[in-house]
């Protein structure tokens, strides 16, 4: 039986999708509404903020992207199997208060109000591209395990972040951590990683189930076998990202000691860092759901190079921007302490921009900051660290990194036929004008 407090979770999830706000006057038909694009200077519009049942305006954040009406039934299925997924694992351990509490945990960060939802949305564009439309066979439970992927992926990150707030919520390792169970700290970031594991197995099998349930839909149409097995590949598209993810996040947290001789080495810094971005961001967050759901739908195979030339332009300058607010936004956003990623010599655009730019002496002060270990920074070392940034224009110099990813995925588009390119455009133009405007407030 379902508990009340889990049954609140499933209709926050599902209420979250639901009210994403209906945008303006668009074409009912997914197909005809990127048509349309072709010809519209219009970015997709963003949902309003909610209320919450008192009234008052709950937070407001990154707002997902609606470009189309006819993506919220599906969305809003993907959240409700979502939810319902959580609640069959909550239910593994019915009498476990610290079991029942993790999972209410991670139900309120799934149906947070400023989740942006990008990875099911652009699986939902690429199924869109093969078929004409962002519903389908196999298509919500495939959504929804790459949710819960990206779930997995956002609470491990949090345990090796030592994060306080995900989604504007309390992390999963800090509800665990409060609880009234007594658990130490090594206790509490050891039962996360169990969560997010599971969280992952989970994941994977959902994917596979809505391969095989689009397989079999294939299969009763009389298509052919190739057919088949491009649909099968969706996962692999995921996993394989995954697999750079992982890779990069190991050199994430070995840090820039253990990179350094080869960056040194290098002839090319920018490729080690355009490889960084890559790998850290851009290809699992971007890339790889929007060709999952390229292989869901059908579309066209030769249609790949193109998205992926796309993808990790706008990918890099999500994932810069991300790195950048890292070191210039408030403490009580993040979730962390701006100075982390640099005390911990996380590898990052701005450390990159740092090691490019910085005069020689500022950069053996700030290496011996890198160099020193996981500690606290010292009064005197922030501000040397501050002055350093102002000599060398940190922040100037990523913002003009970011745009000049972005317009490398405008110029990207130019391949890819109609109407898929005028939406992907329509992405990049969005976050052209996220980052002229969120870049007037970045100080450090």
């Amino acid at each position: 039986m379902i508990s009340g407090r889990a049954c609140q979770v499933r209709k926050a999830i599902t209420a979250a999708s639901a009210s994403m706000g209906r945008p303006g006057q668009m074409s009912t038909s997914f197909r005809a509404m990127m048509c349309s694009a072709a010809s519209s200077d219009s970015a997709p519009k963003s949902a309003p903020s909610e209320s919450g049942a008192s009234g008052s305006p709950k937070p407001r954040g990154k707002q997902p992207l609606v470009w189309s009406p006819d993506v919220l039934e599906p969305l809003e299925n993907m959240s409700g199997l979502t939810a319902k997924v959580l609640e069959d694992l909550r239910a593994l351990r019915p009498r476990s208060k610290l079991w029942q509490l993790a999972f209410d945990s991670v139900g309120e960060i799934a149906a947070s109000p400023v989740r942006h939802l990008l990875r099911p949305q652009l699986v939902l564009l690429g199924h869109a591209a093969g078929t004409g439309s962002p519903s389908g066979p196999g298509v919500t439970h495939f959504t929804a395990g790459v949710e819960l992927h990206h779930l997995f992926m956002l609470i491990h990150d949090d345990i090796m972040d030592r994060g306080t707030t995900r989604r504007g919520k309390p992390t999963l390792s800090v509800t665990l951590a409060r609880s009234a169970s007594g658990i130490d700290r090594t206790s509490v970031a050891n039962l996360a990683t169990v969560i997010g594991d599971l969280l992952h197995a989970k994941s994977v099998g959902m994917m596979l189930d809505g391969v095989a349930r689009r397989a079999l839909n294939e299969g009763s149409k009389g298509e052919g076998q190739p057919r088949q097995e491009r649909v099968a590949r969706a996962v692999e598209a995921i996993l394989e990202s995954s697999y750079m993810a992982g890779a990069s996040q190991f050199e994430d947290i070995s840090g820039w000691r253990c990179v350094e001789s080869e960056v040194e080495s290098s002839s090319d810094a920018k490729q080690f860092l355009s490889r960084m971005l890559c790998d850290k961001g851009a290809r699992h967050g971007v890339v790889a759901p929007l060709i999952a759901g390229m292989r869901l739908g059908g579309a066209d195979s030769s249609l790949e190079a193109g998205v992926e030339a796309w993808g990790l332009r706008f990918g890099s300058a999500l994932q810069g921007l991300d790195d950048l607010q890292d070191i210039t936004a408030d403490p009580m956003t993040t979730g962390k302490d701006t100075m982390q990623d640099l005390r911990q010599g996380r590898l990052s655009l701005p450390l990159f921009m740092l090691h490019e730019h910085a005069s020689q002496q500022d950069w053996r002060a700030i290496r011996a900051v890198l160099l020193a270990g996981d500690g606290v920074i010292s009064i005197p070392d922030r501000r040397m660290v501050f002055e350093v940034a102002k000599r060398t224009n940190l922040v100037q110099r990523c913002v003009d990194f970011i745009q000049q990813e972005i317009h490398g995925s405008t110029e990207a588009v130019k391949g890819l036929p109609e109407p898929l390119g005028s939406v992907l455009l329509m992405l990049s133009k969005e976050l052209d004008a996220r980052v002229q405007k969120e870049t007037r407030s970045l100080k450090m």
